[in-house]
């Protein structure tokens, strides 16, 4: 299950994706730029986007949600 804070976002990114129609690569800048805002990089084991990091996004389960591909992932899977 997603915490509240990462539906909310993955729900914001699907729609601006949507609306937008924008491509593959919009998308990484994005996600880059939201992660690089944060200040804290965690990259996509699967696809290497860039995952924004909040205190409060980690699922219930511990676990961050690739907003691009959409694997669940521990941080530590990432090194």
């Amino acid at each position: 299950m997603l915490g509240p804070e990462t539906a909310k976002l993955l729900e914001e990114v699907s729609a601006k994706f949507e609306d937008k129609n924008h491509n593959e690569a919009w998308r990484r800048y994005w996600l880059e730029k939201q992660a690089r805002e944060q200040g804290e990089i965690l990259r996509c084991p699967k696809c290497d986007a860039f995952v924004p990091i909040r205190l409060d996004s980690f699922d219930s389960d511990g676990k961050r949600t690739c907003l691009l591909c959409g694997i669940k992932f521990f941080p530590e899977e990432q090194e």
